[in-house]
C-alpha cells in the first residue's frame, strides 16, 4: 500500500486534513501477477476507515504485472519448462515397472501418453524447440499400435527414460539427435514414423 503520508490515527484523532486542503486522502495499491498458465485469480482487500471530521478520498489503483506473460513464450522460458517436464518424465518411465503391481500396463502408460502429447502441444509454435518435438513424438510412437507392450521389460523403460532425460538436460536439442534417438528406439523393436497428428 502507497498513501500520502496520512496514517489511520491521524484520521481517527482528528487532526488529518487540518493541514490539507480540508479533505483527507489514502491510496492503495493492488498488484496481481499473472502467471504463463493463466489460471484464473482473486485479489481481495480491505481497511477500516474511522470517522473525521473532513472528508475522506480513498483512491484504489489495481495494477496488473504482465512480465511473466511476455515472457512465457521466450526460447529460453519454453526451453526451461520443457527440460523441467522432461525430466518429470523420466522419472515417470523409470518408475512405471513399480506402478504394475496394483494396475495393468495398458493403464499404467496412458499418463505418460497423456503428458507426451500435452508437452507437445505447448512446445508447437516454438521454432527453437522443434527437434524436441520430434524426439518427443517418436517416444509418444512408442505407446501407440499395441507397441505399449514392450514396457513391461525394465530395460526397455530405462532406456526411453534415458532418451527423455536427456531433453530434460539439454539447453539446446540438436538436429541429428532426432536420428540418434530414432536409432535406439528402433533397435529396441520400436517402429517409429514420428509424423505429427492433425491436433498438434
Amino acid at each position: 500500500m502507497a498513501d500520502s503520508g496520512i496514517s489511520i490515527d491521524k484520521i481517527r484523532s482528528g487532526s488529518a486534513g487540518a493541514v490539507n486542503s480540508g479533505v483527507v486522502d489514502l491510496r492503495r495499491l493492488l498488484v496481481s501477477e499473472v502467471g504463463p498458465s493463466l489460471d484464473d485469480a482473486y485479489l481481495d482487500d480491505e481497511f477500516v476507515v474511522p470517522p473525521n471530521i473532513v472528508p475522506t478520498r480513498v483512491t484504489f489503483r489495481a495494477v496488473t504485472n504482465m512480465a511473466a506473460v511476455r515472457g512465457s513464450q521466450s526460447p529460453a522460458y519454453v526451453a526451461s519448462r520443457r527440460r523441467s517436464r522432461c525430466r518429470e518424465l523420466a522419472e515417470s518411465i523409470g518408475n512405471l515397472q513399480h506402478n504394475l503391481q496394483s494396475i495393468p500396463l495398458v493403464v499404467a502408460t496412458q499418463p505418460i501418453l497423456s503428458e507426451i502429447k500435452n508437452l507437445v502441444a505447448s512446445i508447437q509454435r516454438i521454432e527453437s524447440e522443434a527437434n524436441t518435438r520430434e524426439i518427443l513424438r517418436q517416444v509418444r510412437d512408442t505407446l501407440l499400435n499395441g507397441q505399449w507392450e514392450k514396457y513391461q521389460s525394465v530395460e526397455v523403460c530405462r532406456h526411453i527414460a534415458s532418451v527423455v532425460e536427456k531433453l530434460g538436460h539439454s539447453l539446446d536439442v540438436e538436429f541429428n539427435e532426432i536420428d540418434l534417438c530414432a536409432a535406439k528406439l528402433e533397435n529396441l523393436g520400436f517402429e517409429i514414423a514420428g509424423f505429427a497428428f492433425p491436433n498438434e
